[in-house]
């Protein structure tokens, strides 16, 4: 029987625009490599080839999200979240930065389940490199991943006894040993989890979006130390957005601008590619290897046409820019400006009514008395 190098199970994988709109390019893959043999993958452009090679390695940057299914190399699971564990199920990306690592003792009695576990492109370095670390770049030099995967969060749970022994005049308040049903504890390895750069962008008009994980993985872990099992089951939801209706609208006509210049373009190289067969068609056989003036000039003029369709979509996608960003002022005005000066106008009148008021009432009573 042949051995399965690579096994992959259902890999989701989606890219979320800067509008909030989710693109699943690699929807429910499935596929297996056997020992030995090689899988060629056809389809044309912008089917998601790439986007699953990229899946594959484990690179997940924005905006491109994992959102489920397992990838096993070697009979070994490199998926980085722990699909089984409440905490962790149905998150996508977790950002880590400078992390420590966890790893079980081969004696210890409690049960060791890692959540978030690192690539095999990581390994251990020596903290101090970090103190005086002028460029980043640097941490490159010298650095060999170890192949092995790192636990950066895990779950102890089972029976444990007090690591240190009872202070003077404790008396029955120390505990020597976990309760019957043991310890339940959440280890992170890294400080700065929740730190924004880590997971959160501020954008001009969305406010603070969440590219990452990081504040539903928190979340989850209080929710299931608080033992509320019925919040962490709306924490791990798919994300959704609710776009501004007029962004929403500059974007769908300028998308569809795009693609009509586009498949203009596209159109124009078909028509090219048929006159240049023609033209060939119509020469000697002894003249097929000579490109003709006819064709010479068929050929820049379509790449003339092109560089000036590229000029038009790069307008295009100038005039979404500026479109967005003319509403984006505008709103700015009405919030800074617009808005208090209503107020104030508004606060002035019923100011001045009140004021007319009690000089009519203080003219009425001194008229009656």
């Amino acid at each position: 029987m042949s051995n399965v190098i690579l096994e992959v199970r259902e890999l989701t994988t989606k890219y979320v625009t800067r509008f909030q709109e989710e693109i699943y390019a690699v929807d429910h893959v499935s596929l297996e490599v056997e020992e030995g043999k090689s899988l060629g993958i056809a389809g044309e452009s912008g089917c998601g080839k790439s986007t699953l090679a990229l899946s594959l390695m484990g690179y997940y940057f924005p905006p491109l999200h994992y959102t489920g299914g397992e990838i096993i190399i070697d009979g070994r699971s490199i998926s980085g979240m722990n699909p089984d564990d409440i905490v962790s199920a149905d998150l996508e990306t977790v950002n880590l930065s400078s992390t420590g690592w966890f790893a079980p003792l081969e004696d210890a009695a409690t049960a060791f389940e890692p959540l978030v576990r690192s690539s095999e492109n990581a390994g251990p370095m020596d903290a101090s490199r970090l103190r005086f670390l002028a460029d980043p770049n640097d941490l490159l030099t010298g650095f060999n991943p170890s192949g092995e995967r790192y636990a950066l969060v895990a779950r102890v749970s089972g029976p444990a006894e007090a690591a240190v022994d009872a202070p003077d005049g404790a008396g029955g308040e120390h505990r020597a040993g976990a309760v019957e049903e043991g310890i339940n504890v959440l280890l992170f390895a890294d400080t700065d989890l929740l730190s924004d750069r880590m997971w959160v962008q501020v954008q001009p008009i969305f406010g603070a979006t969440a590219f990452a994980d990081n504040g539903a993985l928190a979340i989850n872990a209080v929710d299931n130390m608080l033992g509320n099992r019925d919040l962490i089951s709306i924490r791990t939801r798919a994300t959704s957005a609710r776009p501004f209706d007029r962004v929403e609208e500059i974007r769908v006509a300028a998308e569809q601008a795009y693609r009509a210049t586009e498949e203009r373009l596209q159109q124009e190289l078909q028509e090219t590619e048929r006159r240049l067969t023609d033209l060939q068609a119509a020469k000697g056989e002894n003249d097929l290897l000579v490109i003709s003036d006819e064709q010479q000039d068929e050929i820049q003029r379509f790449m003339d046409r092109r560089l000036e369709i590229r000029r038009e979509l790069r307008q295009v996608q100038h005039d979404l820019r500026r479109d967005i960003d003319r509403l984006d002022t505008r709103i700015k005005i009405i919030n800074i400006v617009l808005v208090p000066a209503a107020v104030m106008v508004i606060a002035l009148a019923w100011a001045m009514r009140r004021r007319r008021r009690q000089a009519r009432a203080n003219a009425a009573r001194d008229v009656t008395s």
